[in-house]
């Protein structure tokens, strides 16, 4: 996730401020944003992973429903960005 219309020297201040603002909702444990600079072959639209920690599956749909979340996915999309959801389960549960 990277916004085109930002300056390249810009994204990883701006990517820094968005995980921030995810850290005080509602079901967020932990959040770890990481740059993705290997593998771009095979994903070249994603240069950011933002990881988002909750206590359970319950937690991470009602997070994805929230308005603030969905409302920021879309911010992404109108940024140019190609934001992806995808929903794991904790190995270590």
């Amino acid at each position: 996730m990277q916004p085109d219309g930002l300056p390249r020297e810009d994204r990883g201040t701006w990517a820094a401020e968005v995980a921030t603002s995810l850290e005080p909702l509602p079901g967020v444990v932990a959040v770890s944003l990481s740059r993705l600079d290997a593998l771009r072959d095979f994903a070249p639209h994603w240069d950011w992973l933002l990881e988002l920690t909750t206590p359970d599956t319950d937690a991470a749909q009602a997070l994805l429903r929230s308005p603030f979340v969905r409302d920021l996915l879309l911010d992404f999309r109108l940024l140019g960005a190609k934001p992806r959801v995808v929903l794991t389960a904790n190995a270590a549960a």
